[in-house]
């Protein structure tokens, strides 16, 4: 008898559940619970590089809407032979950059990649970028999931950092989510 009443309750509340229930279909980005951290990647950019250099910077602002820490655990780019973390420490009162294997992404909170700072290196292209060219990045997260965007590649001498960090910024009008 109880069995039988918690496999009715059970199939009520599956019921009775908006995503599964709608007919329409769950749109491709969107998290189906409230549990599921998503990953906003904001004002996303890359650092035009010299003639021939063999590494380009990556910059942008990873937010965390979720009630869950991540971890970034890895990046990827068709255009690139690899990609790596990397972060800037000061040793001797030098600073240099040293590749991490992961980045912590608090939960409710953000990651800014920035010059000078935290960064994704881009190492080998493929083929020469130039300013208004697209970089296509793919961020691998603790929780299993994916998240991609498109970095446009600005010219050296417009130097601009992270939104966040002075006036007179781009804004945030690239937002990329969380594959499922």
């Amino acid at each position: 008898m109880t069995r039988t009443f918690l496999a009715a309750l059970l199939s009520a509340a599956f019921i009775a559940t908006p995503a599964l229930a709608s007919s329409k279909p769950a749109q491709r980005n969107q998290a189906t619970t409230p549990a599921v951290s998503a990953v906003v990647i904001e004002a996303p950019w890359v650092r035009e590089a010299p003639p021939g250099a063999e590494a380009m910077a990556g910059y942008m602002t990873l937010r965390n809407t979720g009630k869950q820490a991540l971890k970034l655990l890895s990046a990827k780019s068709p255009q690139f032979k690899s990609v790596e973390l990397h972060e800037v420490i000061t040793v001797n009162g030098m600073a240099r950059m040293q590749e991490v294997k992961e980045l912590l992404l608090p939960a409710g909170g953000t990651l800014a990649f920035e010059p000078g700072s935290t960064h994704i290196m881009l190492i080998g292209p493929k083929k020469p970028l130039v300013a208004g060219d697209k970089v296509h990045v793919t961020l691998r997260l603790s929780n299993g999931r994916e998240v991609s965007s498109t970095l446009p590649v600005r010219a050296r001498h417009e130097q601009k950092t992270a939104p966040h960090s002075h006036p007179g910024h781009e804004g945030h009008g690239d937002h990329d989510h969380d594959h499922h």
